[in-house]
């Protein structure tokens, strides 16, 4: 029987991300990975690219390349036999099918979404659009080239605000990108990615004093003979009851609202706008070749915590969002074809990714730090040491790598841990879940 040319390819790609990799592992395994696509592809390649000489001109052929394997392209030199590219470099017309990509930052205006945006428009030349509670900075106005979502919050004060009830975060967010992304022609554009850097922590709220009375002292009621000492003070208790009651729900209301309505709001965003990818590999259900190289679909990023791991005392809000927000990100990942799932759960799913042709092509990720480098929690924890925590460029690189090179993403539904190396240069992403 002959072997399936994508099946060493694909339990390449499996074994990759597996188990609990470091980075540096990862990308020393990543030169078998390209090794074995282009040795199974390079007869795929070499037709293809015949076929594509009498389409267009070799000036077309030499530029835009988008390379899994990092080769080296002579430009003065036509031999392609020497250059094996695992990309889908050319639309059905013959086109060069680059084209710039475009991301939504949910958190664009705190210190990590602010250092994102900066990286992707700057950098890497993505069409970045921000979605946040606060107008951005005119110094960062520059790098949101695609525009900028202001979301909604209740003012509580005039000096607080508190989160918006979710079915309004999620209407705000979803309108303001069809207003964005709708063309001249009415027709929509597509996002090549979504991540979500929003988010806030607040540790569990003091409980409200006891009233404390002297036992001396008398409380009269309504005729006067101090009749209504118990009834006073067990008022009081009530009050002191209800307050604390208060503060508990705020509280939990309040992390959910900073730190997981986003991510859902989000996601449902990315049901509407996402893109889909290369529609070229399909089995007889419809669906995309997890293996295929060309592979490059939506990517779908939100921030959660390590912390949330395991119990969290001190922060049951905080740790309650974040749950929440890992169970999100592992259950929309399964929904995917590049999910690592038991067979049936893959044949569970097979519906909605019929339903939802974005999912077939998804990668979705969870990045999970400790503390993050930011002005805001060196304030708060002067003195921590600032070289146990994750820079926020650190992130950005990370995030951007993916967007950049979608063979480099880990399995869809991953949670993946991060925290700074021993030597201060740099930081190790590895998967734990």
């Amino acid at each position: 029987m002959a072997m399936n040319q994508n099946r060493p390819l694909q339990i390449a790609r499996r074994l990759l991300w597996s188990g609990t990799r470091n980075r540096a592992d990862y990308y020393a395994s990543r030169r078998c990975v390209a090794t074995i696509s282009a040795s199974f592809s390079r007869q795929q390649q070499q037709q293809r690219r015949r076929q594509q000489q009498q389409l267009v001109p070799l000036y077309q052929q030499v530029n835009h390349r988008r390379c899994f394997s990092k080769t080296t392209f002579n430009n003065n030199n036509n031999n392609n036999n020497d250059y094996f590219s695992d990309f889908n470099e050319f639309d059905d017309e013959g086109f060069s099918a680059s084209r710039q990509k475009t991301a939504l930052v949910v958190g664009s205006s705190g210190s990590l979404g602010r250092c994102l945006i900066k990286h992707l428009a700057k950098d890497l030349g993505v069409r970045v659009i921000g979605a946040d509670v606060v107008p951005p900075r005119e110094k960062d106005e520059s790098y949101l080239t695609g525009g900028f979502v202001e979301l909604p919050t209740i003012q509580t004060s005039e000096t607080t605000t508190e989160p918006a009830a979710l079915s309004d975060l999620t209407m705000a967010l979803t309108d303001g990108l069809h207003q964005l992304l709708l063309g001249e022609e009415h027709e929509q554009a597509e996002l090549d990615a979504v991540v979500c850097v929003a988010g806030a922590w607040e540790g569990d709220p003091p409980p409200p004093l006891l009233p404390v009375f002297d036992q001396n002292e008398e409380f009269e009621d309504g005729n006067g003979d101090g009749s209504g000492d118990g009834d006073a003070k067990e008022h009081a208790r009530r009050l002191w009851l209800a307050e604390g009651a208060q503060a508990y729900a705020e509280n939990i209301e309040r992390m959910m609202g900073k730190n997981l309505y986003p991510v859902l709001a989000a996601g449902y965003a990315s049901q509407h706008f996402m893109t889909d990818g290369n529609r070229q590999s399909q089995d007889e259900y419809g669906e995309f070749d997890p293996s295929d190289e060309n592979n490059d679909g939506g990517l779908f990023v939100a921030i959660g915590a390590t912390v949330a791991l395991g119990g969290t005392p001190g922060m049951l809000g905080y740790g309650l969002s974040k749950v929440a927000t890992h169970h999100y990100l592992q259950t929309l990942g399964e929904s995917t074809s590049k999910a690592v799932t038991s067979k049936s759960k893959r044949k569970l799913t097979r519906g909605l990714r019929l339903e939802s042709k974005y999912l077939n092509k998804l990668s979705v990720l969870g990045i999970l730090p400790t503390t993050i480098d930011t002005h805001a929690n060196r304030e708060a924890m002067p003195g921590a040491d600032f070289n146990q925590w994750t820079k926020s460029i650190d992130l950005a690189k990370e995030i951007g790598l993916w967007l950049r090179e979608p063979a480099l993403r880990p399995h869809s539904g991953s949670l993946i841990k991060v925290h700074p190396k021993k030597n201060g240069n740099g930081a190790e992403f590895r998967v734990v879940r």
